[in-house]
């Protein structure tokens, strides 16, 4: 049996724009880490351990300022806090592009 080389190139090709979409699926379930950030802080080791209840933690942001929603670290969105019954949420208000700018 003898093949054409383009039977078999085009057979490569078919093979691999099946495979392609099978894997950007099996990728789409892939449980991924998410991180809201409502402002970082600085705190020497002595105040660290002498944290208890009520303690108050000042942190960079300001009132009303934006949520920072990270994927495994990276920013992806700006959003704020919400309530929702019990639990606390964060509402998505910007996505971000590539180049951290914020996209209505």
């Amino acid at each position: 049996m003898s093949s054409s080389p383009n039977s078999s190139s085009s057979r490569e090709a078919d093979v691999a724009s099946n495979r392609a979409p099978s894997n950007r699926a099996t990728f789409r379930d892939v449980p991924v880490v998410i991180e809201v950030l409502l402002g970082k802080g600085a705190l020497p080791v002595r105040q660290l351990l002498r944290l208890e209840p009520g303690a108050v933690l000042r942190l960079d942001s300001a009132a009303g300022a934006d949520l920072v929603v990270r994927a495994t670290g990276v920013p992806m969105a700006l959003g704020e806090v919400v309530i929702i019954e019990d639990s606390v949420a964060a509402r998505v208000t910007h996505v971000l592009t590539p180049s951290g700018e914020a996209v209505s």
